[in-house]
């Protein structure tokens, strides 16, 4: 009777024991994963709000995206990095919002991961932040009658910047009025043409390359267009 007993009391424990194994398991990190401590953030207007997460990843190409919404759900700020073999499966990431020019209210941050595979594939986990701005705003100055406005060439827009046959990178950006020609730059390096589309000469397979172009139009270069990275896939 005895050992009845106990060979009861142990299979008890051996179903306890699954049970735990299986809720750890379910609870456990998915990767990639973003995570935040402090979900609800209040500043004054003008100041830079600091937001610092938690990324755990895999040893592959993954990114992180951030964008902060008003509460017209408009993109206020964003950015966008990424990370490889080469960095740490888990670390501390830290994200600044430059408030200066939004109006006091609540803004909602979302930070998701995503991973590479044959294409980009969004992480099943996220992660928001609310943040409170707070104060008055600060009154823009009155510009006299006698004021000259300057005029202000736009960047040109990356409308395509893909890995292409042959370790390359092709790359297509608007026209700007004006411009005499445009440069581009590929990771370090920089190109000029003339016309508004450049594929590269062969690259190293497998890495990371930042992609940007500006303008050179009335008598000036232009600001930089907004970055893009491009795997080299192919």
């Amino acid at each position: 009777m005895k050992k009845r007993i106990i060979s009861i009391v142990l299979c008890f424990l051996i179903i306890v024991s699954s049970m735990v194994i299986s809720a750890v398991s379910a609870s456990a990190w998915t990767f990639p994963t973003v995570v935040v401590r402090n979900k609800d953030i209040i500043a004054n207007i003008g100041e830079n709000v600091n937001v610092v997460f938690e990324i755990y990843h895999e040893y592959k190409t993954e990114k992180i995206n951030i964008d902060v919404y008003n509460s017209k759900n408009e993109v206020v700020a964003s950015s966008t990095d990424f990370f490889d073999m080469s960095d740490s499966d888990y670390q501390h990431y830290s994200f600044t919002w430059f408030t200066k020019d939004n109006p006091a209210g609540t803004y909602k941050l979302l930070a998701t991961m995503a991973y590479f595979d044959d294409g980009w594939v969004l992480a099943p986990t996220d992660t928001e932040v609310t943040i409170t701005l707070k104060g008055n705003q600060v009154p823009a100055q009155v510009k006299t009658s006698n004021t000259v406005k300057k005029t202000v060439t736009p960047s040109p827009k990356i409308k395509k910047a893909v890995s292409a046959k042959g370790s390359k990178i092709k790359a297509k950006w608007s026209a700007v009025k004006n411009a005499k020609k445009y440069q581009i730059a590929i990771g370090s390096k920089k190109f000029t043409v003339k016309k508004t589309s450049y594929t590269s000469k062969k690259l190293k397979k497998g890495k990371i390359y930042s992609v940007k172009v500006r303008a050179y139009a009335n008598k000036k270069w232009t600001k930089w267009s907004k970055e893009k990275r491009i795997k080299v896939i192919k």
